[in-house]
């Protein structure tokens, strides 16, 4: 019955996840401004995220909230959104307030368009930034029957770029679904998300624009021969007997340490229910030397017993530069 309830539930979701769409209309700015109330931006062609465009708030006098807006209708059930935005800051000085920096902002509104309770900020930025992608999930306030997305330079000074806007709508049904996916899927392997849904307890970890492909990939680096990496745990549906890790690495100046699997590498361990591991780490890949981008790509079969694995991608003590990029996992039956 167990087995049974996830597979309608993976089934559910794959059908639910279809049917989103974004509730911002232009959110990436291709149409100029339309959809969006205010005078307070202009349409930037030279910076953006993707696309053609991205929408800019410059402000010179930090006594002024310039900003410009947006207002959509909640869809029926509605219970929760996830706003997500990409920023790009230019020489932003922070107001009076810590308040006062350039900000995306998100407003619940009742009948009447009576606002229901305080606005929440999905991103504050201030001094200068590349493009970072931030997103918040909120619950939908009860009676809540639109929501307004608002960008604003708030009683401060510098450029606000904003691009590729999203709010996804989701029921109950929806997030039950979607959490249970999530929960089996390797997050952000791209890193176009930045470092999102990675562990990092290490210096030396970068987003690089050194891409293989699209905008993002991590940069390792180490100098002292210490162990630098991250990791990512993710849980393993019950039905999965095997899988496959694949990815892209590319390496600068990497020497080998003391230990043969002291380079650049990729590890996997699995672990039981009470968080025990089984067995021991088992190497996916490993790299040295000064290379250009490598493809990479094992199979491996899942303990028996094996009910979450952690991906690691590290240096291990010994320095040089590692660079990692679209890393998948995909479980079979």
């Amino acid at each position: 019955m167990y087995k049974k309830y996830f597979v309608f539930m993976l089934l559910l979701c794959n059908v639910l996840l279809q049917a989103q769409k974004n509730s911002i209309q232009n959110g990436g700015f291709e149409n100029q401004l339309t959809a969006w109330n205010g005078t307070a931006a202009v349409i930037n062609p030279w910076m953006y995220k993707s696309g053609k465009n991205s929408a800019a708030i410059t402000t010179y006098d930090n006594k002024e909230w310039a900003s410009i807006d947006q207002t959509f209708y909640l869809s029926k059930n509605t219970s929760n959104i996830t706003i997500s935005a990409w920023v790009k800051a230019a020489e932003i000085v922070q107001g009076k307030n810590d308040w006062n920096n350039g900000l995306v902002v998100v407003e619940f509104l009742g009948n009447g368009n009576k606002k229901l309770g305080n606005a929440e900020n999905i991103y504050v930025v201030t001094g200068n930034t590349d493009w970072k992608y931030c997103n918040k999930k909120m619950v939908v306030p009860q009676g809540a029957k639109s929501c307004k997305i608002m960008l604003a330079m708030s009683y401060a000074t510098g450029s606000l770029m904003v691009d590729d806007i999203e709010a996804i709508e989701t029921t109950n049904e929806q997030e039950t679904a979607m959490d249970y996916q999530a929960s089996t899927v390797l997050n952000n392997g791209n890193f176009e998300k930045g470092l999102v849904g990675w562990e990092v307890g290490t210096t030396g970890i970068d987003i690089s624009s050194a891409a293989h492909n699209g905008n993002n990939c991590l940069q390792i680096t180490s100098t002292n021969n210490d162990w630098v990496g991250i990791a990512q745990s993710v849980n393993i549906a019950d039905t999965k007997k095997s899988m496959v890790v694949a990815g892209w690495l590319k390496s600068t100046a990497i020497n080998k340490g003391a230990n043969s699997w002291d380079v650049g590498t990729c590890i996997i361990s699995f672990f039981d229910n009470s968080n025990q591991q089984i067995g021991t780490a088992q190497n996916i890949t490993t790299i040295e030397g000064t290379t250009n981008w490598i493809p990479f790509s094992t199979n491996i079969i899942i303990p028996v017993g094996a009910t979450k694995y952690k991906l690691m991608v590290a240096i291990s003590h010994t320095n040089g530069t590692l660079f990692i990029d679209d890393i998948v996992v995909q479980s079979n039956n």
